[in-house]
Parts: structure tokens; C-alpha cells; sequence
């Protein structure tokens, strides 16, 4: 029982970070834009989003997880869900990021779902 309550704190941990970043990038995003600009060529947070969870998946492949581990893991799916919510919600013409908030408003739901279902899945293919 014990580390089934372990496993739900870290998932709660997960979702709730996830949701977290979503809506911190949203509004840093929403305030200004975040874009970093290396050499000439862009770096979105999807990128950043991806680099962190490669570290991440790495690292999980020597060490056992933790706490640090699952809120890393969730930043950089936030990250990258951010993203991912941003591109759909996006308009042709000029990127008017004050437009993509609500996109992410409803988007973020689906986002939720999909880390259930993922969880769900593991759940199952443990038993």
C-alpha cells in the first residue's frame, strides 16, 4: 500500500506541476516574448521542453526516480504541451500572442486527460 500511495502523490505531483508550467509560460508569454535568440535561430520553450526531458530520461536510466526527478520530468512536459497548445490554437498572420491564451484555456483539459490515460495504461500493463 505503501508505494501505491507513493505513486499517486508523484502523479499528483506531476499533473500539478504540468499545470503549473502550462500556465506560467502562458502568461510569461502573455507578458512579452519569451523567445530566446541563439546565433540567429530561435529557441522556443518546446525545444527547451525536450532538452529537459531528454536529460531527464537519461538520467532516470542510471538512478531510481525521485522528487526531483518528477518535477523535472513535469516542466518539461509543460513545456512541451505548451507548445503543442500554442500551435493549435494558432492563426494565420502575425502571431498575436494575447490570441493563444484561450486556445490553452481549452486545451488544457485535453492535456489532463492525456496524462490520465497514460497513467491508466501503466497502471494496466503493470498488473
Amino acid at each position: 500500500m505503501k508505494k501505491e500511495t507513493q505513486t499517486k502523490k508523484k502523479i499528483f505531483l506531476l499533473i500539478m506541476v504540468i499545470l503549473i508550467a502550462i500556465i506560467l509560460s502562458r502568461l510569461v508569454v502573455f507578458l512579452g516574448d519569451p523567445t530566446l535568440m541563439i546565433r540567429g535561430m530561435e529557441l522556443h520553450h518546446f525545444y527547451l521542453g525536450v532538452i529537459l526531458l531528454s536529460v531527464i530520461n537519461i538520467l532516470l536510466l542510471f538512478s531510481k526516480t525521485n522528487k526531483a526527478h518528477v518535477i523535472l520530468s513535469a516542466i518539461g512536459l509543460g513545456l512541451v504541451f505548451d507548445e503543442f497548445i500554442f500551435v493549435m490554437g494558432k492563426v494565420r498572420g502575425p502571431i498575436d500572442y494575447s490570441r493563444t491564451i484561450y486556445p490553452s484555456i481549452i486545451l488544457l483539459p485535453l492535456v489532463l486527460v492525456i496524462v490520465l490515460l497514460i497513467f491508466l495504461l501503466i497502471k494496466l500493463f503493470q498488473k
